[in-house]
């Protein structure tokens, strides 16, 4: 199990509710996530697939976004590193060679970014399993999301007359898609532990059947969306809403 010092920086990422367990061990890019061996192997990946665009020195060009200094940071921090890894497999390289490297390639470029933004190495590479376990940080670690964000929260869906909300929710990281959600993040979702937060859900009923939802009162489900509000106004605009086994990981009902 993760250390307790470990837990209190990503309770920082919520912006009004504290983090009461996790599914997974979490860390973040602080913590020494991939070896030296890996970035050096990402930048030979990177200098072959993706310089040509981003520059040798990743501060991008024209339509190329720059991959390291504060702009690329504050773009990805409060998610885990799964949001950077699915943006580059799916985009990069660019027009008809998108998500045509292996896998392997795209972790060691990944790394090599890392390694450019200055997050330390660490004795091990980083896998595929390890994406939605490690929270991305700037050098000062964890912080309140960024006004408006798009997040990823898990809880029980409730209804009082006609309005919705999501009960028991615990950490709210940040995603970059709101309305896909690919498989490992899934996973996590099912695994994750329900938490006390409660979010108001506005829309929640505006492109879904009442019936369908009224199917779901008391079951553990995923939404995406904007978070707003604060405190007890808090809420999210939601874009996705996905419902998760009833027979996988902590539920709503014992």
């Amino acid at each position: 199990m993760t250390p307790v010092s470990k837990c209190v920086g990503v309770a920082l990422l919520l912006a009004a509710a504290a983090v009461t367990s996790q599914a997974f061990a979490t860390r973040t890019t602080l913590d020494g996530v991939y070896s030296q061996e890996q970035a050096t192997r990402g930048e030979d990946a990177y200098n072959r697939n993706c310089a040509r665009c981003h520059q040798a020195d990743l501060n991008g060009t024209g339509g190329a976004p720059p991959l390291r200094t504060s702009t690329f940071t504050e773009n990805w921090r409060e998610g885990y590193l799964g949001n950077l890894f699915h943006h580059i497999q799916a985009w990069m390289p660019p027009q008809n060679l998108k998500g045509t490297l292996p896998e392997q390639r795209y972790l060691d470029i990944l790394t090599y970014v890392l390694a450019a933004n200055d997050f330390p190495a660490g004795p091990k590479d980083l896998t595929k399993a390890d994406l939605d376990t490690i929270l991305f940080v700037e050098a000062g670690g964890a912080r309140e999301l960024p006004p408006s964000s798009t997040i990823r929260a898990v809880g029980c869906l409730a209804r009082s007359g006609s309005d919705w909300s999501l009960t028991r929710v615990g950490e709210t990281p940040r995603v970059h898609d709101g309305s896909e959600s690919y498989e490992s993040e899934l996973a996590w979702s099912r695994q994750l532990a329900l938490g006390a937060a409660t979010y108001r859900l506005p829309n929640a009923d505006e492109d879904r059947k009442e019936s369908d939802l009224v199917a779901l009162i008391g079951r553990k489900v995923q939404v995406k969306g904007t978070l707003g509000g604060q405190a007890a106004s808090q809420r999210i605009n939601v874009f996705s809403l996905e419902t998760l086994p009833a027979d996988i990981g902590p539920q709503c009902q014992p």
